[in-house]
């Protein structure tokens, strides 16, 4: 058995010799088609802007004809490898963030001075590590104020979409 045995392009009746494709070919098409398209970016399809955003610019044809093979040139994958572990950080920074301001408003809510006082004292630490993303006493207040307009659309310990509550509470039935 052959590695590139061909694969079958048309029907066995039609006049025309049978055109077949070998994975060789496939391959070759895939190269010459980058190395004519020349050096260009290595892009995100689905990027979060309108279009897709670039990954890395400038590839060389190297890179191009290794990739037409098959190949993710070394570059891209670091790229990759470190755009990858940055929104990891962000993501654990604004996790941690998160939970701290999650911690602040139980405290509040159960009345514990004690465990407030030592939310506060993680907060400054916080504060101090992550300046750019600070917990301010405003946005601990806008927190709170948020929280308790959300546990006042809370019916019967959940909070529909305003829009859906009606009709929902019509299909199901009247709270008994």
């Amino acid at each position: 058995m052959h590695l590139f045995r061909g694969v079958y392009l048309g029907p066995a009746a039609d006049p025309e010799p049978v055109q077949r494709v070998g994975l060789d070919q496939v391959i070759v098409d895939g190269i010459i088609q980058g190395a004519a398209e020349g050096p260009q970016d290595v892009v995100d399809p689905l990027g979060a802007g309108l279009g897709p955003d670039p990954i890395l610019q400038d590839v060389s044809m190297w890179d191009v004809l290794l990739q037409g093979a098959g190949f993710s040139p070394a570059r891209v994958a670091e790229q990759y490898e470190r755009t990858r572990a940055l929104k990891n950080y962000e993501e654990h920074i604004t996790g941690r963030r998160q939970s701290l301001m999650n911690a602040y408003a139980m405290a509040m809510r159960t009345g514990d001075g004690a465990d407030r006082a030592e939310v506060l004292a993680k907060i400054q630490a916080f504060n101090k590590a992550n300046p750019e993303v600070a917990i301010s006493s405003s946005s601990l207040r806008a927190s709170m104020r948020s929280r308790a307009r959300y546990s006042a659309r809370a019916e019967g310990g959940i909070v529909l979409n305003p829009k859906l509550s009606a009709r929902l509470n019509s299909l199901v039935g009247p709270d008994e």
